[in-house]
């Protein structure tokens, strides 16, 4: 009897382990993130008395409510299932209904009268808890036959345009399509169009393709969509690029600043950051007195190490909550592996901060290690110290005078004058002289070369990869 109930016992818990495992496994596997599958669309745009009229044909739509993207100037929306415009509606971006055929959504959108109109929000877009749904997509366009435009989308093969008896019949596939190409009508006389890899560019006269090719910066994997025309200004911009010629402007610069532009939206403020890159990687002019000093500035600093940043800044990571100042500066404090600052402190700042290094190595006073909220700095590859950091750790006094460019340091009966801009310093009422570059203002800062320490305050410096030792 004890054996049966033994075994009754052993075989109870051995379910209720099978069980446990068996819904912990279901929990497991609900928690996981659905993947979500791929919508066919169909997308027919007639263009119609300066308006585009876009209808979106959704196949089998499988949730009853999705939240719906539309662009920002659309007008006249309509929503049907099988031309049975009650089996769904549109209200606050949400569109809802019952889904037994194809869901077609319409509207309009107005063309502009320029030469070169774009639509970069073209197509209705559909998301699930706030992720887009990928969409395969096909794209139909009528166009009237007699028009002096065409149309043409970047990010995507363009075919061959038919005319039929009063239209021209445009039509590209899109897979996967998670953001929209963005939509062009360009003048017809744009007869010469090119395609490599994401790149697409026009011209009105036949050029050579290798000569945007070979221009192409090592590794490039991004999109752009290229007018060259000697009648058109320089524009940059996320939607396209357009040059009067590939050789005489940087087509590197322009597809590094449009790259930026497509990740991240860059005020006019933030311009001088663009150009003082395009500067310094490609040699391009820029455009003020203050932008040369500081490309002047980082190219000295960077040299050899240009290649490297450029390559770096098509992979850096573009986030709205870091300002573009702060991902320039994180992309070379990357390079030099030293914490950099240059365009953040330059950054609507009057005076100009030149390129240096905050140098991170522990410090250490007499073999003890300094806690410090202070760091030296490496310029034009130079060692510097903070005044202020050297008085705080030798315990010295610091006088700064009125119009701080004289400086009195105590420290215990001698006393040292030290002067900004000049070449000359006081110990003891005897003067001496040092090099002109030891003592600067730096970002308001004061700081002496490390042989300046070494002279003026008999601190010998020591300096491995970890560490920087001074000892008195």
């Amino acid at each position: 009897m004890r054996r049966v109930w033994f075994w009754s016992v052993f075989l109870l818990f051995i379910c209720i382990l099978l069980l446990t495992y068996q819904w912990t496994i279901r929990e497991a596997q609900s928690s996981l993130p659905s993947e979500k599958k791929e919508v066919v669309v169909h997308v027919e745009i007639i263009e119609k008395n300066n308006k585009l009229v876009i209808t979106n044909i959704f196949e089998e739509l499988e949730e009853v409510s999705y939240e719906l993207k539309l662009p920002e100037n659309f007008s006249e929306l309509t929503c049907s299932v099988r031309d049975n415009k009650e089996a769904c509606s549109i209200e606050d971006n949400q569109l809802t209904g019952t889904y037994d055929g194809p869901v077609m959504i319409s509207y309009h959108v107005p063309i502009e009268q320029k030469d070169i109109f774009l639509l970069s929000d073209w197509q209705a877009a559909i998301f699930m808890k706030k992720e887009k749904i990928p969409l395969s997509t096909t794209v139909s366009l009528t166009a009237p036959v007699d028009s002096e435009y065409k149309w043409v989308m970047s990010r995507t093969k363009d075919n061959t345009p038919v005319q039929k008896e009063l239209i021209t019949f445009f039509e590209w596939k899109i897979p996967s399509l998670i953001q929209s190409p963005t939509l062009f009508r360009v003048p017809i006389d744009y007869q010469y169009v090119y395609e490599y890899e994401q790149i697409k560019w026009l011209a009105k006269t036949p050029l050579d393709k290798n000569q945007v090719i070979n221009r192409l910066p090592k590794g490039y994997n991004a999109s752009a969509f290229i007018l060259i025309d000697k009648a058109l200004p320089v524009n940059i911009s996320e939607h396209y690029i357009s040059l009067p010629n590939v050789s005489d402007y940087s087509l590197e610069a322009a597809l590094l600043e449009s790259f930026i532009k497509q990740k991240m939206r860059v005020s006019e403020d933030e311009q001088w950051i663009l150009n003082v890159i395009a500067s310094t990687l490609y040699n391009q002019q820029v455009n003020t007195e203050r932008e040369q000093k500081l490309t002047a500035s980082l190219a000295n600093a960077l040299d050899r190490k240009k290649v490297d940043w450029e390559l770096l800044l098509y992979e850096m990571t573009f986030l709205e909550e870091k300002s573009l100042a702060k991902i320039i500066d994180d992309s070379l404090t990357e390079i030099f592996e030293q914490e950099v600052a240059f365009f953040s402190l330059n950054h609507n700042n009057e005076n100009i901060v030149p390129f240096y290094l905050l140098d991170t190595r522990t410090v250490f006073w007499n073999e003890s290690k300094v806690e410090k909220k202070w760091y030296p700095i490496i310029l034009k590859q130079q060692l510097y110290f903070p005044i202020a950091g050297i008085v705080l750790i030798g315990d010295m006094e610091l006088y700064v005078l009125e119009d701080k460019t004289e400086f009195i340091i105590r420290n215990g009966t001698n006393t040292y004058r030290l002067y900004l801009n000049e070449n000359t310093y006081i110990y003891n009422e005897e003067q001496y002289g040092f090099m002109d570059d030891w003592l600067i203002n730096n970002n308001d800062e004061i700081y002496l070369h490390k042989d300046g320490i070494k002279q003026i305050f008999k601190i010998d410096v020591q300096e491995d990869n970890r560490s920087i030792r001074l000892d008195q």
